[in-house]
């Protein structure tokens, strides 16, 4: 996918996104949400 933030473009792969977030974990979910699948 192909960002632009600022004038600057940023190509994003799922691959690199999932690397790059393997760290963090999510937050807890507070308040109103909506389901998709098995992800809150």
């Amino acid at each position: 996918m192909r960002c632009v933030i600022a004038r600057f473009p940023f190509d994003f792969t799922k691959g690199d996104v999932m690397e790059s977030m393997k760290r963090f974990k999510p937050e807890e979910v507070i308040g109103s949400s909506v389901i998709v699948g098995r992800r809150t």
